[in-house]
């Protein structure tokens, strides 16, 4: 059953040489050792770490996490050392280092891209909304943060510029419904930083469910993705074509839930600590996160009295169905076909733009996303469009060639205090 079920994977290595039918009927591999072939620590191409002054190699990295690790300026330990990461040779796949005494340590900077390609089951219970699938990750470290390594104090911030990395996985998500953002928006706290908090706690309780480590998984949150047609937490297994890890957690998604609501509420810090919702690997810095915002949103989902949540949310578009562009190109974000977008219901829609409002007051930092249209010009087409009047607004659009509106997703590197507030 097990050649049957690969019979594809086997008639190429059949092809190619790799194995061969023996003359009892079976089927053997032509090296004499071909587990030497496989990496234990990690997946994809192997890179070599070179300590330039020795000119010996000291230990490897998967290409899943050479561009997060072994960057230009990384600090890497190896045997209780430090080395600094002077090259990133890519052709040749070698990390070149040279020892270094420093005092602080390196975290990297990136930006992410989920996208949907197949859901696997589906379940709702009260407010949550939730799904297994599998996703295309789409990555790329921009840069990274030197850190000083008694109390953690970020001292810069460096850009990087690699190329990115695309895997395909395994992952679960839930989706926010519109009434809870709403709630949330009510309340003051912040959707994003209440979505990011939910999401790192949640990676950080998974070993009680799975035989993992947090270095397994990874995770994204955002407070619009097209796909879902709303705000949604992503988490999903860090190796390519998944190992059942995201399987276990999705079947048991509420108890899991629970263990970090009530984890992240009875955490005695003020603001969230490395305990509860902060992580040692965001590639956000830890920005933005709301404690206290993760617990009233996930007390809300998990309400068994909440009216399913799927009866009021879009079915999920299949990237693979849809006009998706490469991640080179933008990926999801900007390649959901027109008609899809059109279809996104008003309310969902609202409720965004009235959190935006309600936060960007008393929150710090305001929301990263506000729905804005185009006002190129002081003319009576844009006068129009900030009126009431949407139909005098649409037309005004058109005539003027403009396009639909534009959802941008903003993110500052300093707060408002530092530059003299947000108009700076």
């Amino acid at each position: 059953r097990y050649l049957e079920r690969h019979a594809a994977v086997v008639g190429d290595l059949l092809r190619d040489g790799v194995i061969a039918e023996s003359v009892a009927g079976g089927l053997v591999a032509r090296r004499r050792r071909p587990h030497r072939d496989v990496n234990l620590r990690g997946t994809g191409a192997t890179f070599a770490i070179v300590d330039r002054t020795r000119g010996t190699t000291i230990g490897t990295l998967d290409g899943v996490r050479v561009f997060s690790e072994g960057h230009p300026g990384a600090v890497y330990l190896h045997f209780g050392r430090q080395y600094e990461v002077a090259e990133l040779d890519l052709d040749r796949r070698r990390v070149i280092v040279q020892p270094a005494d420093v005092d602080y340590f390196t975290a990297p900077l990136s930006r992410k891209e989920t996208e949907i390609l197949e859901v696997l089951e589906q379940r709702d219970a009260g407010g949550l909304d939730a799904a297994l699938g599998r996703l295309r990750i789409t990555e790329q470290v921009t840069g990274f943060e030197r850190k000083r390594t008694q109390g953690q104090e970020v001292i810069d911030q460096q850009a990087l510029e690699l190329p990115p990395t695309v895997m395909e996985c395994v992952g679960l998500w839930f989706r926010t419904p519109a009434e809870v953002a709403e709630e949330l928006a009510a309340r003051g706290r912040h959707l994003l930083g209440s979505l990011h908090a939910a999401e790192h706690a949640t990676i950080g309780l998974f070993p009680l469910l799975a035989l993992c480590d947090r270095n397994d998984l990874g995770g994204i949150s955002l407070a619009f993705h097209p796909q879902l047609d709303g705000a949604g937490v992503f988490v999903y297994e860090g190796h390519p074509g998944g190992m059942g890890i995201a399987k276990k957690g999705f079947r048991e998604l509420e108890t899991l839930l629970a263990k970090v609501r009530d984890h992240v509420a009875n955490c005695a810090c003020e603001d969230g600590c490395p305990s509860c919702i902060q992580s040692p690997k965001c590639g956000n810095g830890n920005r933005p996160l709301d404690k206290r915002g993760a617990v009233d949103l996930l007390t809300m989902m998990l309400d068994p009295a909440a009216a399913p949540s799927s009866r009021q949310r879009a079915p999920i578009l299949l990237a693979e169905s849809t006009a998706v562009a490469p991640a080179a190109q933008g990926g999801v974000r900007a390649a959901v076909a027109g008609k899809e977008r059109q279809k996104k219901k008003a309310s969902v829609k609202g409720v965004a733009a009235d959190a935006a409002s309600r936060l960007g007051t008393g929150v710090d930092p305001p929301p990263p996303f506000l729905y804005r249209k185009s006002e190129t010009r002081g003319s009576e087409a844009a006068r129009a469009e900030r009126g009431t009047n949407p139909g005098g607004a649409r037309r005004a659009a058109r005539e003027r060639g403009a396009g639909p509106t534009v959802l941008f997703d903003i993110e500052t590197l300093r707060s408002a205090a530092e530059v003299g507030g947000w108009d700076k």
